[in-house]
Formats: structure tokens, C-alpha cells, sequence
């Protein structure tokens, strides 16, 4: 559903408006997260926000070296991480809620979810580069980057989700 809402918002925008194609779908999400727990809430809140500086800062310096295709591209690619970082905190949210009534469902929700970022992910980078023709390089990069940020938020502090 989050891939067609994207794509919806992306094709009636174009070029010029992904970044406000993406904000606009990643609001969506956030105000459809309940924040049952506010440790979850707070980490969610916490990855988020790095993934957003990182996105911004790469889209910067991409933008300096290789002018506004490239700082478009990077741009991109962050979206997606936050897009699928978003998809995440939601699938995490409603498997907290099931696992006491129903550990099955929530062992689902969390299998389906990684299904679906997966799935997710794909179909945004094949429309960025198929669709928006957008440089590879800088959109990989600012994506993996951003990956690797959600990591590392989660390592430094999963001690706070117990």
C-alpha cells in the first residue's frame, strides 16, 4: 500500500517535487504511529532523526561535487531509508499489540514487514532509476549510509528497549 500511495504521490509530481512526494507519505506514517511505548517511541523517533541528518548532510556534499542531479539522487535514496525505517516502526508497533493475544500473528507481522521493506525498497529504486532516471551511485550510497545509521542506533542502544 505505502509503495502505491508513493508512486501515486511521485507520478503526479515528478522530478521537481519527490522530496515533497516522500515527506508527505512519511508524515502519513508517522501520525498513523500510535507510540504505545514511549521507549520505542523515543528509539523510533531517535533513528529517524539520524537518518534524516545523515540524508541531508550526504545530499550536501553530493550536491557540491556533482551539482542538483546528484543531491536529487542522494535525496532519494534517504527517502527510501526513512520510508522503509517508517514501515518498520509501524509492522514493530502492531506486532507489540498482537504478541500476547496472538504470538503467531505477531511472528507473522514482523516476517511480512521485512518481506514487504524488501519489496518496498526494490520498487522505489526501480522507479528512481527507471522511472526518474536518477544517478545510481548517489542514492545507493546515501541509502546504505542511512542503513547503516538505523544499525547502528540499534546497537548503540538496545539496552533501552529492555
Amino acid at each position: 500500500m505505502l509503495l502505491l500511495m508513493m508512486a501515486k504521490e511521485i507520478l503526479i509530481h515528478k522530478h521537481t517535487l519527490i522530496l515533497d512526494a516522500a515527506r508527505s507519505i512519511i508524515l502519513k506514517f508517522a501520525l498513523n504511529f500510535n507510540g504505545s511505548d514511549r521507549k520505542m517511541e523515543a528509539h523510533a523517533r531517535r533513528v529517524t532523526a539520524l537518518q534524516a541528518i545523515i540524508t541531508l548532510s550526504l545530499a550536501l556534499i553530493f550536491y557540491m561535487a556533482g551539482g542538483p542531479s546528484a543531491a536529487e539522487a542522494a535525496l532519494y535514496g534517504g527517502a527510501v531509508a526513512l520510508a522503509n525505517n517508517l514501515s518498520h516502526v509501524r509492522r514493530a508497533t502492531q506486532a507489540e499489540k498482537a504478541v500476547l493475544a496472538a504470538p503467531a500473528r505477531a511472528f507473522a507481522l514482523i516476517y511480512g514487514g521485512a518481506i514487504g521493506r524488501t519489496i518496498l525498497t526494490l520498487g522505489l529504486f526501480a522507479l528512481a532509476f527507471g522511472f526518474f532516471r536518477l544517478h545510481a551511485a548517489p542514492a545507493l550510497f546515501v541509502f546504505a549510509a542511512a542503513q547503516l545509521a538505523y544499525g547502528w542506533a540499534m546497537r548503540a542502544s538496545y539496552k533501552d528497549l529492555l
